[in-house]
């Protein structure tokens, strides 16, 4: 009798060489879309080129297609994923100090990382201990080999090889699966074959070979290890697997080989296959014998479960059946119609897929602290953040509580041969230290926490309210019905519908990306503060626990100064200053993801969409409850999102500054210039005939570029109050910057020059020096002057010229000789560049007519002409405004740089205290020229020092200046949500340097075309999203190479 299976309901087949393989449309760019295959016309053309490479449906709508080509992707994904893994375990092999750190693994810090000594930056090579200098790393590399038996460098080399090979397999195979024997549809849409040979195969043999792995292989060598032998003298990994003998000197049973598995004996294999609980006290890591229990069992679950689902046998569930005949006490009878979505939308099975491995992921996250896998990862610290205490009314978590006991006291009761809980965290055990760190300890929990966890419960729901509506309400708008229907790049929807311009389709995505990295990063601070605050530390002789924080975060984490002062500006304190460090990486990455952040902002808000998008989300969840709002939303114009957004960014800050001139001088000066000024009063004709005419002033003028008179100026004058306006505020702005100078360096009021401001300013002249030359001549010249044009002068008009000795009042410094270098001559050019580019920016508003290369008639749209509408390039962000904002932003900018430098200038260089000896002791020690050279020295040296006691004023006399201080940035930050939005500010930028341009003959060949909203938004949310992990990512790898 033959047994064989009936006649296959199943039959998958392949196409054979469905697309020839060409390396020239290869290399011809686009060539997946037959518009941008004709090369760039516009600007466009470079986003176009990289966003539609990977978007499949718009290269084609069959279904067939778009699958085999995100089939194909994959295996060029897991291309990449292998060549990054190899480069992994390269860099541990040849850069590596693995070998000495797994001899000393609580004494040597890993790092698989060395940079060339070239221009200096050797000194990013740390001290990692046992004699080797390098970037020290926290990825757990080290720890996961250590795991997997790895005992040498070779074995590092030849899985890096390996790995290689498999990346080159993968390439083959989407070279193979898409131009050779391309799969049909039907393959793709076979659920049940798909789940039987995931799960058997993919999860079921790949756990069991994992374990195999870990018996024969990890086991005994970490055995090895762990016992203090040398790495070099324990056996290769083919001996154990090659040679029973050398297994069973260490596991007794391997002797007895399969017999007990065969006869059921399987207490036999207890030695290697344990369920112990809690930790091991030699590594703080989880039993190795519990991890490979864990795999084998999981292993033959996974085997069972690949065997579930009915394929050609006609045996086993079939999924449309389970779906279909399902009735839950919700959801009423059945999935109807949810196979065919399934199988038919690649877009709905991802939906699923990424919601499962996101939640996957989180609880792996919480396992890898609360019951770390790998040897020594406990003691390898991140960085504290969280903030609360009990002090006063307490709040307890007392459902977080609840959880951690019943976690505590199940082992008992479910798995009574188990010596510990599943982790420590849950409490009900002791501390396990290692090396005298603390591994784990029962985590506390208290009114901190409870205020935490609503946090986190909030940024979730919030999170998830817009998605849902996003999803549920069709992307819908109640200012746009058809918003769904707008596609990605629509650049603006027009002015007729309520200047809905910046409300696109896909709101809710980025929005919802937004406040997700909001959830996760609050997330990530409660962790690392409650870690090192309760949990991370050091251990005495005697048993004393040290926290690195010292506890902290029960009573700081209640407010929000606390988190700013003990957490985030505490623990900032490393990478601030890790400037001429081994850290200094770390510095500049920190600084440099910043600047990534806030160039986010200014494509991801604009005052309208985000906002427009949140208040839709409130309305629509308001609307399901029945009491939604009478009024209906209303978007701003783009010109009033941005009125507001200059106006709160121009409030965001300011400094104060002051300085005495004899007050007989005053007095003379005052009387000189009456004089002055009643003889020009007589100047001008009026009704007695005689006197200059303004107007014949004016016409007869002929200067040396402006031509003959001023033909027209005075009628000009005379019939427009703005023309008049603009020149009165220029004039008072420039008399308003000489007064300023002249209450600095000739103070006209008693012991004002003792009453000092702050300091900030940043160069140096112990390299090549770069003398403000200029800027000494005035000096020196000034010095000079008096005893040339006034010989009865005693000292020069002021004693910033130079030429005096230093005045002094009560032990203070009232005022000395101002000394100029190289950091004075850069800030200088600094301030020639912002008043440069601001000036640029108001002629080309005046002299272009305020006008626009994609607007021509931009000067005519009113402040509140809400958008230009889709017509001419997706215009709607660029107004005739734009010039004003722009200009008053750099107006602000320069003037920022002029206080600064003034502030750091005399703290460094003129305030200060003098002894009865003579010697002048600065404010800040004269540290402007060294440190403004750099930015990190403006950063650390001027802004971070300066900032260092309203920071900590919480509790003291200055708590209101650190409130204020708050608020401030607060409004300042609040200001980009409306000034920004990524194409009319650089727009008008671009305009304005085109224009220069053009007048040099030099205009760029392809025309400006500004983002769409959406577009715009993308390369906003992909930048915050990117510069808020890299901050991220250097604040705590600096943190935690400091602590250790």
């Amino acid at each position: 009798m033959i047994i064989r299976s009936p006649e296959p309901e199943v039959k998958i087949v392949v196409d054979r060489d469905p697309i020839k393989t060409s390396f020239e449309e290869w290399a011809r760019p686009g060539h997946f879309s037959r518009t941008i295959a004709k090369g760039p016309d516009t600007t466009t053309w470079i986003w176009n080129l990289h966003a539609d490479a990977h978007d499949f449906d718009s290269h084609t709508s069959d279904l067939e297609e778009i699958s085999r080509k995100v089939f194909s992707a994959h295996f060029g994904q897991l291309s990449i994923i292998f060549l990054w893994l190899s480069g992994m375990y390269f860099h541990g092999a040849r850069f590596s100090n693995y070998e000495a750190w797994l001899s000393d693994p609580t004494h040597i810090a890993p790092s698989a990382q060395v940079v060339w000594p070239i221009v200096g930056q050797e000194i990013l090579n740390g001290d990692v201990g046992g004699g080797f200098r390098g970037i020290q790393i926290t990825s757990g590399f080290f720890q996961i080999w250590r795991a997997s038996g790895i005992t040498s460098e070779l074995q590092l080399y030849c899985t890096a090889i390996g790995a290689l090979v498999f990346a080159s397999l993968m390439l083959f195979a989407g070279w193979f699966h898409y131009h050779k024997a391309a799969p049909k549809l039907a393959w793709f849409q076979d659920v049940e074959s798909m789940l039987n040979h995931h799960l058997a195969g993919l999860l079921g043999l790949g756990s069991l070979s994992w374990a195999g792995h870990q018996i024969h292989v990890s086991l005994p060598i970490n055995q090895f290890l762990d016992a203090g032998v040398d790495p070099k003298e324990i056996p290769l990994p083919h001996e154990f697997i090659l040679n029973r003998d050398l297994l069973a000197q260490l596991y007794p049973s391997f002797a007895e080989g399969a017999t007990p598995f065969f006869t059921l004996n399987w207490s036999k294999y207890a030695e290697f296959l344990t369920f112990r609980g809690g930790l091991d006290p030699i590594t703080g890591g989880l039993w190795l014998t519990d991890i490979a229990h864990h795999h084998l069992a999981i292993a033959i679950l996974f085997l069972i479960a690949g065997h579930m689902y009915r394929t050609n046998w006609g045996i086993g569930h079939g999924i449309k059946d389970i779906l279909e005949a399902h009735k839950g006490p919700f959801t009423g009878q059945g999935h109807k119609g949810l196979y065919e979505i399934l199988t038919t939308s690649w877009h709905a099975q991802l939906s699923l897929n990424l919601a499962m491995l996101g939640s996957l992921t989180i609880i792996v996250a919480h396992h890898m602290y609360s019951m770390p896998p790998y040897p020594y990862l406990a003691i390898d610290y991140g960085r504290p953040q969280d903030m609360f205490s009990d002090t006063a009314i307490q709040l307890q978590p007392i459902f977080a509580q609840w959880v951690q006991n019943t976690h505590a006291l199940a082992p008992g009761i479910t798995a009574p041969g188990a010596t510990a809980s599943t982790s420590l965290t849950w409490g009900g055990g002791e501390l396990v230290a290692v090396g005298g760190k603390v591994a784990l300890l029962p985590i506390p929990l208290g009114t901190a926490d409870f205020l935490v966890h609503h946090i986190h419960a909030f940024t979730i729901h919030v999170t998830v309210l817009i998605l849902l509506k996003g999803v549920l309400f069709a992307r819908s708008s109640r200012l746009i019905p058809d918003k769904a229907n707008l596609g990605f790049r629509f650049p603006c929807d027009g002015p007729g519908r309520g200047g809905t311009c910046q409300v696109s389709a896909w709101d809710h995505v980025f929005l919802g990306l937004f406040w997700m990295y909001n959830a996760i990063s609050v997330v990530i601070f409660h962790f690392s503060w409650k870690m090192q605050s309760d949990v991370w530390g050091t251990i005495s002789d005697q048993g004393v626990v040290t926290h690195i924080t010292g506890g902290n975060f029960a009573q700081s984490s209640i407010t929000i100064n606390g988190w700013l002062r003990d957490f985030l500006w505490a623990q900032a304190s490393q990478v601030i200053q890790s400037y001429g460090s081994s850290l200094s990486a770390y510095g500049l990455f920190f600084l440099g993801a910043h600047f990534v952040w806030a160039f986010s902002l200014m494509f991801l808000f604009s005052g309208r969409g985000y906002w427009q998008e949140l208040i839709e989300s409130i309305v629509w969840a308001h609307n399901k409850l029945k009491v939604a709002p009478a009024t209906q939303p209303r978007a701003l114009s783009i010109v009033q999102g941005r009125a507001v957004g200059v106006t709160h960014y121009l409030l965001g800050g300011f400094h104060p500054q002051t300085q005495s001139l004899w007050l007989t001088d005053i007095a003379h000066h005052h009387l000189a210039i009456a004089f002055i000024f009643l003889i020009a009063g007589h100047m001008y004709r009026t009704n007695w005939g005689i006197g200059h005419g303004i107007k014949d002033i004016l016409e007869a003028h002929k200067g040396p570029f402006t031509g003959q008179g001023h033909k027209g100026l005075y009628e000009i004058l005379t019939t427009s109050w703005h023309a008049q306006l603009s020149l009165n505020l220029a004039m008072l702005g420039s008399l308003t910057i000489i007064v300023a100078h002249h209450m600095y360096s000739m103070p006209p009021y008693p012991y004002l020059a003792i009453d000092y401001g702050r300091p900030q300013d940043m160069f140096s002249d112990t390299a090549i020096q770069l003398q403000p030359i200029f800027a000494q001549w005035v000096q020196n010249t000034h010095a000079l002057a008096p005893g040339i044009t006034a010989p009865g002068a005693t000292a020069s008009t002021s004693l910033t010229w130079g030429g005096g000795e230093l005045v002094a009042v009560g032990g203070k410094v009232a005022l000395l000789p101002i000394p100029l270098g190289t950091a004075d001559f850069l800030v200088h050019h600094i301030h020639a560049f912002t008043i440069h580019v601001t000036v640029l920016i108001l002629l080309k508003g005046v002299l272009f007519a305020r006008s626009s290369r994609l607007i021509p008639d931009k000067a005519n749209l009113g402040f509140r002409f809400p958008c230009d509408g889709p017509g001419r390039g997706g215009t709607c962000q660029v107004s005739a405004w734009d010039h004003v904002f722009l200009g008053l932003f750099w107006m602000y900018n320069a003037i920022s740089v002029v206080i600064f430098h003034f502030s750091w200038k005399m703290q460094s260089d003129v305030w200060g205290t003098i002894s009865d000896q003579g010697v002048v002791t600065h404010i800040t020690g004269g540290n402007f020229a060294q440190s403004s050279i750099t930015i990190n020295g403006w950063l650390r040296d001027f802004l971070w020092a300066q900032a260092s006691q309203v920071i900590q004023s919480y509790g003291s006399s200055l708590s209101a200046y650190g409130l204020f201080f708050l608020g401030a940035h607060f409004v300042w930050a609040f200001s980009l949500m409306f000034l920004f939005s990524g194409r009319g500010y650089w727009q008008e930028l671009i305009e304005s340097i085109v224009w220069a341009h053009n007048k040099l003959k030099v205009a760029p060949a392809t025309q400006p075309r500004a983002l769409s909203i959406v577009q715009g938004r993308a390369v906003g949310v992909t930048h915050y999203l990117l510069g808020g992990i890299a901050t991220t990512w250097a604040f705590f790898l600096a943190r935690i190479i400091a602590v250790g």
